[in-house]
């Protein structure tokens, strides 16, 4: 498949002899308008008696398109051995009842038939073949304590999602930052201080010094595999051993384009991918809570928040099918696209984890969705939902602001959430995402 920028290839099929060429073309030229930034459509091959061969001679084309539906049951189970994609542009603007039959007999011999009733569903499905090979082209880097532990998932991404995982124990990690010099990891800092951080509170110099380093090993290492993602474990390598943790390197790295999901979670950073790739936006994850709202808030500084005070909140949550979304980064590391500021603001992660840092930022208001794959990567979990508000008390001593997002139901969440993290990402799925996923992917949606 040629790789030369993103341009999709697609291969015209004129189910006839030469007569209907014309009649097949001009409809495709329409189609054609609203393709061509993305797409190119090539020179029309005649398909005319089926001799019931597989036809695999396509080159780098990247899908078929047909027409005149009613023309394709004779010639479906020849499409279908092209092993490509399938666009039926007849018409280009709405549903002719031929294609139901069109679709049924290529569908049943096997093949792919991508949504193109309107023009926002050509455009659609061209926009999925296009991150389809993004995905098919990228590497995802983790590193974790055990490599062991993600191999079966990273087997899977590989079969169903077609991109390379690559897996290195952290200590590599932790190695290579030792290496990085004093002012390498100073100038870092400064850029940082200029740039990218509005201002620092209880966080010293020499604790951000040693973030910089993992910046720059984490820099490293994705400039020499050409990874877009990246994913670190961090509790037991770093917390535990009262190291600084390098949670505040992901929002560095989104600003540069890299997916980076916390506590290397790969099943997270797979759904951020798959939903950044698509989107062109940044996103980010957390955990998801149905506590900490008035019966938490009224405590005051101190502990004390018993079982009856978070039954009290869980309650509220449900009363008003709102989630608490937030991590030990404000709601997760947010990314610029998706908060209120444009800096970061860097504080210690108190009461949390005394002696480490976080980025801390206000979340946007607006549409959100929770997401994530399953652990077989059979389906995706999708909860559409608003942001609806931001609590943020520091004097309680839990530093992390509270990001309250509504969805339909908060009971149908908590009898169907496969996994206490979820992607977060602006906005809802829109068809592009449920062509890649559903069509071309082959992985279900479930919406909730």
């Amino acid at each position: 498949m040629s790789q030369d920028n993103a341009r999709i290839r697609i291969l015209p099929l004129v189910l006839g002899d030469e007569a209907r060429a014309d009649r097949t073309m001009k409809r495709m030229a329409e189609a054609k308008k609203l393709i061509a930034e993305d797409a190119d459509l090539g020179e029309p091959r005649f398909i005319k008696e089926s001799a019931g061969r597989p036809n695999t001679s396509l080159g780098d084309y990247d899908a078929v398109a047909i027409s005149l539906p009613l023309g394709v049951p004779p010639h479906a189970a020849e499409i279908a051995s092209m092993k490509k994609p399938v666009m039926m542009f007849e018409p280009h603007c709405g549903f002719h009842p031929y294609q139901a039959g069109a679709r049924a007999a290529l569908v049943k011999a096997g093949a792919t038939v991508l949504p193109t009733d309107c023009p926002e569903a050509i455009t659609a499905s061209v926009k999925a073949m296009v991150a389809a090979r993004k995905l098919q082209n990228s590497k995802v880097l983790l590193f974790h304590s055990n490599p062991d532990k993600h191999a079966a998932l990273a087997d899977t991404a590989r079969d169903k999602l077609g991109l390379e995982i690559e897996i290195h124990p952290v200590e590599e990690l932790k190695d290579e930052a030792k290496r990085i010099s004093d002012a390498a990891a100073a100038a870092t800092l400064a850029r940082w201080k200029q740039a990218a951080f509005s201002r620092i509170v209880d966080v010293s110099n020499q604790h951000l010094t040693e973030v910089a380093r993992l910046y720059n090993a984490e820099k490293k290492f994705i400039e020499q595999t050409g990874a877009i993602a990246l994913g670190v474990e961090e509790f037991k390598p770093f917390l535990y051993q009262k190291l600084a943790m390098p949670n505040v390197t992901y929002a560095l790295l989104k600003e540069e384009g890299i997916v980076c999901t916390e506590e290397a979670d790969l099943g997270c950073l797979l759904t951020q991918l798959l939903f950044c790739i698509v989107t062109g936006e940044q996103n980010t994850m957390s955990n998801i809570y149905m506590a900490f709202r008035s019966a938490y808030e009224k405590l005051g500084p101190g502990p004390g928040y018993t079982p009856e005070m978070e039954l009290a909140d869980y309650r509220e949550c449900l009363r008003d099918n709102c989630l608490v979304v937030s991590h030990f980064s404000t709601a997760g590391s947010l990314p610029k696209n998706m908060m209120v500021e444009d800096k970061w603001e860097v504080r210690e992660t108190v009461g949390s984890w005394p002696g480490q840092s976080m980025v801390y930022s206000t979340p946007k208001m607006g549409p959100v969705t929770l997401a994530r794959l399953d652990t077989d990567l059979a389906n995706l979990d999708v909860y559409p939902g608003d942001g609806a508000d931001v609590r943020k008390f520091d004097e309680l001593g839990w530093h992390r602001c509270r990001w309250l997002v509504r969805v339909s139901s908060a009971k149908r969440f908590v009898e169907t959430a496969i996994s206490h993290h979820f992607a977060i990402v602006p906005g809802h799925p829109d068809l592009a995402l449920r062509t890649l996923v559903e069509h071309l992917l082959g992985i279900g949606i479930r919406q909730y």
